[in-house]
């Protein structure tokens, strides 16, 4: 299992314009998403109670056309639903995007983590309200906070820029074509 999926996590319209930098997210998780799309890899996309904060933003929602997003009601969009489509794909490397750092992200990253997952974050497709929140939140993710609990596994998270997280990507499907190349052709018959 080492292919990796994007989890673009509740980049909506009512919420994106009141955070720290938006339109450089926006744009972030749009190239993102378009790399992703480009190299065929899944993305996963999460709306936080859509009908009081609206629906993923117009920009991103045209790269990702047609997509269907899963609505969510707690902070993390690590659920049942979401960890059994994350097992059926058979990838364990999460790239990890949206709003906001220190809430939906972090917990979702944190939960993705605990459940084996190793989890990429984007520091420039995330953020929030607040530059401090954004900070704190990719801290907690780092697992050095004052909250980190000792005798856990060694920590499987990771922060990184756009430019790493669509390197990433790219390792990740370069890996998947080697495998691919490494299986013996069955011939085509007419």
């Amino acid at each position: 299992r080492d292919e990796t999926v994007l989890l673009v996590v509740d980049v909506q319209e009512k919420l994106l314009p009141a955070m720290f930098e938006a339109e450089r997210v926006e744009r972030g998780v749009a190239l993102l998403a378009r790399c992703a799309k480009l190299m065929g890899i899944p993305i996963f996309v999460t709306e936080q109670n859509p009908s009081r904060l609206g629906k993923t933003v117009e920009s991103v929602h045209r790269v990702l056309e047609p997509f269907a997003p899963t609505e969510k009601m707690r902070f993390s969009a690590c659920d049942e639903a979401t960890l059994h489509a994350l097992d059926l794909s058979n990838r364990a490397t999460i790239v990890l995007c949206g709003l906001e750092t220190h809430i939906c992200v972090a917990q979702t990253a944190l939960d993705l983590i605990e459940n084996g997952f190793t989890v990429f974050v984007a520091q420039d497709a995330v953020s929030s309200r607040y530059e401090s929140d954004k900070r704190a939140g990719l801290e907690r993710m780092l697992g050095r906070s004052q909250h980190r609990q000792a005798g856990k596994r060694p920590d499987r998270g990771r922060v990184a820029d756009v430019r790493q997280a669509i390197h990433a990507l790219r390792e990740f499907r370069r890996r998947a074509f080697e495998q691919l190349w490494r299986r013996p052709l069955m011939p085509l018959t007419a």
